[in-house]
């Protein structure tokens, strides 16, 4: 069994490649990378392992578990704007539900190798709720707490963003060290 791996869901979009080139050529013996699509042939050898499959899938899941020892989880799998509005409910079985399955996989090891798990998840846009384009400008930049709260006019279009506020909650209240990122505002 690998000590320290570090897991990467969603290594095959455009933040799972910068994060596998970025850390791949000092760390590729202790990444693992997991996502739907086949990985690009040029980043396979910046990982110990590519696992092609879903966040969805309890059974893969558990078997990493098994086989490795996690100290890290950069969780980078969701579904994106477009193919969310268009089908919502795979958005928040992905988005929701993939999170709380990758939280529950951080806590188990946590539980097990009894210390914390870092868990970086990069949050959308869409969880703020400036009210305005004035008082945008007027805030100027903004951190991770202000305006979390998606009440614009686009949010009944992004059926994810109240669960994303709730799932950084759930993190920040959990036994395992969390951090999201958010694109600025």
């Amino acid at each position: 069994m690998l000590e320290d791996i570090t897991l990467i869901t969603g290594a095959s979009g455009e933040i799972g490649h910068g994060l596998l080139s970025s850390l791949g050529p000092g760390e590729a013996e202790r990444l693992v990378a997991l996502d739907l699509s086949p990985l690009d042939p040029r980043l396979v050898g910046l990982c110990h392992e590519f696992v092609q499959g879903d966040v969805l899938d309890q059974v893969l899941l558990e078997g990493l578990s098994r086989r490795y020892r996690i100290s890290r989880i950069f969780h980078l799998a969701a579904v994106l704007s477009a193919r969310a509005e268009q089908d919502p409910r795979t958005a928040h079985r992905v988005n929701v539900e993939g999170t709380l399955n990758l939280l529950q996989l951080g806590l188990d090891q946590a539980e097990r190798r009894g210390a914390a798990v870092t868990f970086v998840f990069p949050s959308s846009i869409a969880v703020y709720g400036l009210p305005s384009l004035e008082a945008k400008v007027a805030s100027g930049p903004l951190d991770e707490q202000t305006f979390c709260a998606p009440a614009t006019l686009w949010t009944p279009n992004l059926p994810w963003a109240r669960p994303r506020v709730r799932i950084r909650e759930l993190a920040a209240a959990g036994s395992a060290n969390s951090t999201t990122c958010s694109p600025s505002v």
